[in-house]
């Protein structure tokens, strides 16, 4: 009896166990059924759902409106990579009709949720959620993009605005820099000037307006005194012009300027012998010391102003330096004897005629002349 009961109680275990698990196998059937039926439409009716105007949710359904907005304002470029980069959480790239495309309303059919399934509504009502945040997230994006774009326009014009001024600036600046120059040239120093007027004195004089050159010249010394060579330049014009007078003033300024010049002397020895102011230009001389590089050209002078003028003891002076610096010059010797003959010192003249004749320098005239007049003193040789 006991095996009986235990086969009895095993059949109907196994008899309920089948019931349980086909109950279980067809209700997985209808349901996997029923999802791949209606899963297609649920997907559409959420998007639509979170694209449409009415959704019960308050605070985010702003973010879709914005996204709108913008994508009017904002270039379409911009507005579909910032939609290309909008992804919900489970990965899955949003669909670029979600910023572009405006809110289309959504039949009562579409709408309607199984009222079978809570758990898909849940699911819905998630999607929407994060679809919201996304469009959210991308609205943001894109408000930061054109702020950004927007700063660095601002700068960039900032940049080119500067530049523009600088230009400007630097444009007006210039007719003044121009004027500028302009006073500076006026405003030159005496010695510019006159370093202007020496180059028109010599220009002048270059074609042969020797007029113009003398006023030049005077004008350059007016500015600087000390322009020796313009005061020279200017004298020797007036001297060719034979204008002696005014070459002599032109010279003793010099002389009283700068005395230490003993050339402006020798200059104004010349111009006042050619006046015929031969007293006048052996005291010229005077001024010209014996240890002076123009010390030899001062006795030069001398011996034949001194002699036209009578003056033989300073002749015979003169000689007597040109003698010891040339002892061998025949000439010298001539002029030293004749100087003695004419203060009646025949003896020394004598003398100095035999030495003028052992010494080359002599022409035959001069020779001649010394034998006659060696003939005349008694002196025979």
């Amino acid at each position: 009896m006991a095996p009986q009961q235990l086969q009895y109680a095993g059949q109907a275990r196994a008899s309920k166990s089948w019931i349980l698990v086909s109950l279980i196998s067809l209700a997985l059937g209808a349901l996997a059924v029923y999802v791949l039926q209606n899963w297609p439409h649920s997907s559409q009716a959420e998007v639509e759902h979170v694209l449409s105007p009415a959704t019960p949710v308050d605070a985010p359904s702003a973010a879709p409106a914005l996204a709108s907005t913008l994508s009017a304002s904002i270039p379409s470029a911009s507005v579909k990579d910032e939609s290309v980069m909008a992804k919900d959480e489970s990965g899955k790239v949003k669909s670029e009709t979600a910023m572009t495309t405006p809110p289309q309303s959504v039949s009562t059919h579409d709408r309607k949720s199984p009222t079978t399934e809570p758990s898909a509504a849940v699911v819905s009502a998630n999607s929407a959620m994060v679809n919201t945040n996304t469009a959210m997230v991308s609205a943001n994006t894109a408000l930061e993009s054109a702020a950004s774009s927007s700063a660095v326009n601002s700068l960039g014009a900032a940049n080119v605005s500067g530049a523009v001024n600088t230009a400007n600036t630097a444009s007006a600046a210039y007719p003044q820099a121009e004027r500028a120059m302009t006073v500076t040239e006026v405003s030159l120093t005496p010695p510019q000037l006159a370093q202007k007027q020496l180059a028109l004195a010599k220009a002048a004089e270059g074609q042969g307006k020797l007029r113009q050159a003398i006023n030049h010249y005077q004008q350059a010394l007016t500015l600087t005194p000390g322009l020796h060579a313009a005061r020279k330049q200017q004298a020797a014009l007036l001297y060719g012009q034979e204008q002696w007078s005014q070459a002599s003033a032109v010279l003793a300024q010099g002389i009283l300027l700068y005395p230490q010049e003993f050339e402006f002397a020798l200059l104004l020895a010349r111009v006042q012998q050619a006046k015929g102011d031969g007293v006048e230009a052996l005291a010229s001389l005077e001024l010209i010391p014996d240890d002076h590089e123009l010390a030899r050209q001062k006795w030069l002078a001398q011996t034949d102003l001194a002699q036209k003028q009578g003056q033989f003891a300073l002749a015979e002076q003169a000689y007597r330096k040109l003698l010891q610096q040339e002892p061998r010059q025949g000439k010298w010797w001539m002029g030293l004897a004749y100087a003695l003959d004419s203060q009646q010192q025949y003896h020394h003249a004598r003398q100095a005629y035999r030495t003028a004749l052992t010494h080359a320098g002599l022409s035959s005239q001069a020779t001649a002349f010394i034998e006659q007049r060696l003939t005349q003193l008694g002196d025979s040789q």
